[in-house]
């Protein structure tokens, strides 16, 4: 039989208390029919809800209906549209009342005061008090939520005041009313934000408000309660937004039970069948929208109906004479109507010849005059997800023995299945059966298993075991043979129904050597299970090293042994383990026994420290095998010391210097240029043999310019790497002074200003302190190896202090020798007249540490 039966009402729409009691004892009898399985059968055909159409999709105006009501007595439809504009053309909301089959009969049934009211949302008709209407809205100026009275005729009474309960009303609000006694529940919020819900009673008194919290195993409401539902038997049913579920609750306030947990899908809204207790929740899941029905309170799950139809439901209604299920789609804008019908009697019974992927469905289906026709639906919660075929069950009016066998089942797991009679008019749903398949060994190599990142000592294995539904060990075994003789620890594949892939690594291996390794798994079923025995072979223990090395370049070298598979090999270099730079992938072959490879590389550094691998690559299985790290130093770039001039006569100076290129061939030369003048110059080429150790550089020029200050770099090139030593300073001896022409006789122009000038200085610890006596304006330039040049201009006759510094490479020879012995040259040059010069040989002395 089904799990659950309806008597439909289809006589007078007058309603009343002892209709109502009635009612309730009709459903307690249906549970109680239930509750006797396959051992009981009804008379009555099942009833189930099907889809008959869509109504209001043009009838609202901005927004899709937001609240949906049905008016008991007249079975009428009441949808609330947010927004309009009114004959002002201002924001406003209204309330379209539409027949029971959704013809439109009022678009403007209830239309809010837009100077106080707009967004309606939730709505709830009052059965104990026929024509009553209570609106969900928000107020216009703060947009906190509001609860309105009217009748069905549009007559405002009031407005719902929260006042007394110091808290407010939520917006949206979740909104019911009890059919007893005309009790308006109304979801909000207290002072300290804490949701609640209120309750009043049919004149809008305050009577009290609770948080979920009374009885409740995770306490008071989390969130919002979004939609509220009373039935028959005074439970409220109350959705909490941010738990996503629905509980049912006393009319105390006690927590009794949770209705719709939201496996099936997200609940967005909760009605309830006040004649039957029946509930319905719409959930929105992996399917769409549908309608969860639940039997009377909630006690167990019916059916589920609506998948494919809803876009989105935002609010639920029934019509208790009919049991039609109205959803106001916020998805489609419309309003979707789902009345009963009658169809077949179905039954699930226990499954048979369950295996470890294999079962055999049973049940029975009566057809109750109708053609009918009878499936399963079977999977691992009750979304169920996977059918057998539909077969036939004919018209007749007696039981009929349905069943149908399943293959490709998961091992260990368990099913829920469940009978499904469908006719014309739409489906039936048995009771849910569980069982749980055999268990079976797991399945190991799906994907071959293989070694990889292999390297001197060490290698990662690689494998898959499919757990089967069972707890699952593994370990790999690896040795030199096949008899293995070591093993990886025991580690968790889990218990999943997949392939994992998994993994383990391996060090303290040989080099050189060709290990055996295979997966073995043991999941309690067959025993041990082995994998398939593969081989991989560690890399030789000699690193890479690299030959032909220059101060830019070298050779990197290394040996490969493809051992008959086609391979590609690269080598990885850097300045740290991390390498960073690599030569292009290059075929290596397919042969047997260690090759010699090699690479050239260039732009290196000089003078620097490399680290070197040779990485190999199988080319069918992607396997690398990593060399050990070797190193290797660039030669150092060559040596260029400057050294002091050996002759400096007139326009003629001859250098000296030290050079070093480590053996290679190369050659040498100064570049000379004027630092108080536009003079540049240079000696010839001098070469150096290859094999040549540390030499001595010598070079001269003549015809420099004279009375200037320059410096000299010795400059050696080898291996296309040059170098420049430091500079050394010199200057040139200014031009001799020409005797004055006699003077004709009567001439009384001035004679050239005199040139003759003092120079005395003292050495300090960084810089020499100068006293230079000039006989009238002009300029001193001070300058000399080891000193930073300087100038200094005087304005008439006298003594003048000039400071010259030390450069740093003399501050560093003073520092290491304690002494330093310098000459520094110093020149007058009076204004309108011919420079002078002289040279002041000073001597440091490094100053003592204080203790």
């Amino acid at each position: 039989m089904s799990t659950h039966a309806r008597a439909s009402s289809t006589g007078s729409t007058e309603r009343s208390n002892d209709k109502r009691r009635l009612g309730g004892l009709l459903a307690i009898l249906a549970l109680a029919l239930c509750a006797l399985g396959s051992s009981a059968s009804m008379a009555l055909a099942t009833t189930g809800h099907s889809f008959a159409d869509q109504f209001g999709g043009g009838a609202f105006n901005f927004a899709a209906p937001a609240g949906i009501a049905v008016d008991q007595t007249t079975g009428d439809v009441f949808a609330s549209d947010p927004y309009i504009f009114d004959p002002s053309g201002n924001y406003a909301s209204r309330v379209e009342r539409f027949d029971s089959a959704g013809v439109l009969q009022d678009q403007n049934a209830i239309v809010l005061d837009g100077s106080q009211y707009i967004l309606t949302n939730n709505l709830a008709s009052d059965p104990s008090g026929p024509g009553v209407l209570y609106v969900a809205a928000s107020r216009l100026t703060t947009g906190e939520g509001v609860v309105l009275k009217y009748s069905t005729a549009g007559t405002f009474s009031y407005a719902l005041d929260p006042t007394p309960a110091s808290a407010g009303i939520s917006n949206p609000a979740g909104l019911a009313v009890d059919p007893l006694d005309g009790t308006v529940y109304v979801s909000g919020a207290d002072n300290n934000g804490q949701p609640v819900v209120l309750s009043f009673d049919d004149t809008g008194t305050y009577l009290g408000k609770f948080d979920g919290s009374n009885g409740s195993p995770d306490g008071a409401f989390a969130g919002n309660v979004t939609s509220l539902a009373v039935d028959g038997s005074h439970h409220l049913y109350a959705l909490d937004s941010a738990r996503s579920r629905v509980d049912r609750y006393s009319a105390a306030g006690v927590w009794e039970a949770t209705i719709d947990d939201g496996s099936h899908g997200t609940p967005t809204a909760v009605t309830v069948d006040q004649s039957s207790d029946e509930v319905f929740v719409t959930e929105n899941g992996p399917a769409g929208t549908q309608v969860g029905w639940f039997s009377a309170g909630g006690a167990a799950r019916l059916e589920t109906f609506g998948a494919g139809h809803i876009a989105g439901s935002s609010a639920l209604a029934v019509n208790e004479s009919t049991g039609t299920v109205y959803t106001a789609d916020s998805g489609q804008g419309a309003v979707e109507r789902f009345p009963t019908f009658a169809g077949p009697t179905v039954s699930t019974a226990a499954p048979t010849g369950v295996s470890p992927t294999e079962a055999t469905f049973n049940g029975t289906i009566n057809p109750e005059g109708i053609d009918a026709s009878s499936h399963f639906e079977y999977g691992q919660d009750l979304n169920y997800g996977s059918a057998t075929p539909d077969v036939p069950a004919g018209s007749g009016s007696t039981d009929v023995p349905a069943s149908d066998t399943a293959t490709g089942l998961f091992p260990n797991t368990l099913y829920h299945v469940r009978i499904v009679g469908t006719n014309a008019s739409g489906s039936i749903y048995g009771e849910d059966k569980t069982f749980t398949t055999d268990p079976a060994p797991p399945i190991l190599d799906a994907s071959p298993p293989l070694a990889t990142a292999i390297t001197v000592e060490g290698a990662t294995l690689n494998g898959t075991i499919n757990p089967r539904g069972s707890e699952t060990a593994y370990h790999f075994d690896y040795g030199t043979t096949t008899a293995y003789g070591s093993a990886t620890p025991n580690a968790s594949a889990g218990s999943g129904q997949g392939d994992a892939a998994l993994t383990a690594g391996l060090t303290g291996l040989a080099p050189a050597t060709t290990y055996h390794f295979r997966l073995s798994a043991d999941n309690g079923t067959d025993g041990v299970q082995h994998g398939v025995d593969q081989t991989f072979t560690t890399a030789p223990a000699a690193p890479a090293d690299a030959t032909e090395v220059t101060p830019l370049s070298a050779t990197l070298n290394g040996t490969i042994d493809p051992h008959g598979s086609a391979a590609t090999y690269h080598f990885e270099y850097g300045i740290t383990t991390a390498y960073g730079l690599s030569t292009p992938e290059t075929d290596a072959g397919s042969g047997n026994g260690e090759e010699a490879v090699s690479w050239a590389v260039d732009h290196l550094s000089p003078g620097t420290t490399y680290h070197v691998r040779l990485v190999a690559t199988d080319t069918a299985s992607g396997v690398t095998t990593t060399g050990a790290d070797g190193t290797f130093a660039t030669v150092p770039a060559p040596v260029a010391d400057t050294g002091d001039l050996t002759d400096l006569t007139g326009a003629h100076a001859a250098f000296s210097g030290a050079f070093d290129t480590h053996e290679f061939a190369g050659s040498y030369r100064f570049f000379v240029r004027s630092t108080t003048g536009t003079y540049l110059g240079k000696t010839e080429a001098v070469p150096i043999e290859a094999g040549a150790g540390p030499g001595e550089a010598t070079g001269a020029l003549d015809d420099l310019p004279p009375g200037q200050t320059y410096e000299v770099r010795l400059s050696v090139t080898s291996a296309g790497v040059s170098s420049l030593g430091d500079a050394v300073e010199f200057s040139t001896a200014p031009p001799p002074l020409l005797p004055a022409p006699p003077m004709p006789a009567g001439d009384n122009r001035p004679a050239p200003p005199a040139n003759a000038f003092g120079l005395s200085g003292k050495a300090k610890a960084k810089a020499a302190k100068l006293s230079v006596t000039v006989p009238g304006p002009g300029t001193i330039a001070v300058s000399g190896k080891g000193f930073k040049a300087t100038s200094k201009h005087a304005s008439d006759a006298g003594t003048v202090a000039v400071t010259v510094s030390l450069k740093a490479k003399a501050l560093k020879a003073l520092k290491a020798n304690g002494k330093l012995s310098v000459t520094l040259q110093a020149s007058f040059t009076p204004t309108g007249g011919i420079a002078a010069s002289k040279t002041l040989q000073l001597s440091f002395q490094r100053k003592a540490a204080h203790r």
